[in-house]
């Protein structure tokens, strides 16, 4: 009965997020590898949670069907299928730094954007859990994509740190933005004018980010000294592994 409801459980998750192995265009890293042993992985669970309803119980070791070995394989750690669940939903931040920083280096042509992804190596090396493709793209589109709208200098930042709060939030990432793309209003009219941008933050926060502030505010003393015009924060559960671990 345990591994039968434990079974139906994983089965039921792994249907909610295997529409996500399709749709991700992972631009990081090898988009079909997750989607094959997602579906072994599916028909295994599918077999195994027949079987266990159609046989009485007790259950005999030598009449385990050989899926539940196969399934077992399918799931390890260091399986394929593992991997690609780690590629689509759990990255590390440092990851994201490069991603952003190569996204820069490829868009700013004319070296027209200060762009500065802040946080130390402990945090660097921590991971992230959501809907990676997203959460990219939300970055991307809020401090790097705007700088083509301007014919001038600009600067952008993120600053990630832990968050410290001593509450249910204490296990969350906090990725504050910082720009100077617009005003404030124009940055907030621009940003929610875009069905796509919407999109993109619904599909974070079916994976548990927070957005407390749909719309961005005022910077603190430190960043209006640098020049920023408007800031943002969202906050992204933390993953299970570290670099290391």
């Amino acid at each position: 009965m345990l591994l039968e409801g434990s079974l139906s459980v994983f089965f039921a998750a792994l249907k909610d997020i295997l529409p996500y192995a399709y749709i991700s265009s992972l631009p990081y890293g090898n988009e079909s590898l997750i989607t094959p042993e997602a579906e072994n992985v599916k028909d295994l669970s599918i077999k195994i949670i027949n079987w266990l309803k159609s046989n009485p119980m007790p259950i005999l070791l030598e009449d385990r069907p050989s899926e539940l070995r196969r399934l077992y394989d399918a799931i390890s750690l260091d399986g394929e299928f593992v991997k690609g669940f780690n590629a689509i939903f759990q990255v590390d931040v440092n990851y994201i730094k490069n991603y952003l920083e190569k996204e820069r280096s490829e868009k700013d042509v004319n070296n027209e954007l200060e762009f500065v992804f802040d946080a130390d190596l402990k945090i660097l090396n921590s991971t992230v859990l959501c809907y990676i493709n997203s959460l990219l793209n939300i970055l991307v589109n809020h401090t790097i994509d705007p700088m083509g709208n301007n014919n001038a200098v600009h600067k952008s930042k993120i600053f990630v740190y832990r968050n410290n709060n001593k509450d249910d939030l204490s296990e969350m990432m906090v990725f504050r933005l910082s720009t100077n793309f617009d005003s404030l209003e124009e940055t907030n009219r621009k940003i929610f004018e875009t069905k796509r941008g919407l999109r993109e933050l619904k599909n974070i926060e079916i994976f548990g980010a927070i957005i407390h502030n749909k719309e961005w505010f005022v910077p603190n003393d430190c960043e209006s000294s640098e020049g920023f015009t408007a800031s943002w924060e969202i906050l992204i559960p933390t993953g299970y592994l570290s670099k290391g671990e």
